[in-house]
């Protein structure tokens, strides 16, 4: 072979031999594409564009859109009596220690570094039967969704309650490092904006009575206030502001139903909506404060839900 050929061939050889393989392209972590929901941005803080489709996160009948630049921490996590899921990029621990066949658990510990974040998300798991649940405040935000949160989330650890109809509140706390940027707290917020809940899942009843049944004179006798709300029992019940709950009994010809976002209404024979889950009303008849039957033309609503 002439010395020239021989000089192109090793210097081929050699270009060859020190260029580094390329390497095949991983698959990325199986996500749900949905769309992200605009939310202000916190005063001072630049609007954050997100640049890829955000994960999702569904359980229990709760989901929720995050960052794809955060991880799922913990998921279904059973701390106490709490069902508990975690997000974000820092780290999390249920503070639970088993001791042969003891658990004790003394809190879930969050941590956020300089400029990580972390989200939990917690339901009540167990507990005792809980015929009404506690309706939110009225001073809360309305989510796209219509559940609605008490806001807001602020400083390193803040928090937030979320209600839905016939639902537990699902607690969130969220930690946020120090020098994290003003972003962080606008991802933060996006999330709890995102968050849905299925309304399939909430059933109304129907318990009535005939008001013409009635003896001795008019129908309505005395009359007892609080918000109307339902809980581990499918019927809006009233709890008044002693904490204590009483069951409706509506006049027959009335429906309880629940509507589009899940909330029960109050309908009477003529199709009327009369009130809805959340609101604070007055009802009229008889019968003691654990069962107490409604008369015709006596449910005034006092406060609507939300605030008008």
């Amino acid at each position: 072979m002439p010395r020239l050929a021989r000089l192109i061939l090793a210097a081929y050889l050699v270009s060859a031999c020190s260029t580094p393989p390329t390497p095949a392209p991983s698959s990325p972590p199986t996500q749900v594409p949905v769309s992200t929901t605009s939310i202000p941005t916190p005063t001072g803080s630049p609007a954050t564009t997100p640049t890829s489709s955000p994960a999702q996160l569904a359980a229990h009948g709760f989901s929720f859109e995050y960052p794809s630049s955060w991880e799922v921490i913990a998921n279904e996590v059973i701390a106490g009596v709490d069902l508990t899921w975690v997000v974000g990029t820092g780290s999390w621990e249920d503070g639970c220690e088993s001791t042969g066949s003891m658990t004790t658990c003394s809190g879930p510990v969050m941590d956020a570094g300089a400029d990580e974040v972390v989200m939990e998300f917690s339901l009540q798991f167990s507990g005792p039967y809980t015929p009404i649940f506690d309706p939110p405040p009225f001073e809360t935000t309305v989510l796209p969704s219509g559940a609605v949160a008490v806001l807001p989330v602020s400083g390193a650890i803040g928090g937030a309650t979320i209600y839905a109809p016939g639902r537990e509140a699902l607690r969130i706390r969220t930690a946020v490092g120090q020098n994290s940027p003003d972003s962080v707290q606008t991802d933060v917020r996006r999330v709890i904006n995102s968050l849905t809940y299925d309304p399939a899942t909430v059933v109304a009843g129907d318990l009535t009575w005939d008001p013409s049944s009635a003896l001795g004179g008019e129908c309505e006798r005395r009359t007892i206030e609080g918000r109307l709300n339902n809980g581990h029992s499918p019927d809006l019940m009233l709890l008044q502001a002693d904490y204590h709950f009483t069951q409706l009994i509506w006049p027959v010809g009335w429906t309880v139903r629940a509507n589009g976002d899940g909330r029960g209404e109050v309908v009477d024979d003529s199709g009327v909506v009369l009130a809805r889950q959340w609101d604070q009303v007055e009802v009229g008849g008889r019968g003691e404060d654990d069962e107490f039957k409604v008369c015709p033309g006596a449910v005034t609503v006092i406060r609507s839900y939300p605030s008008q």
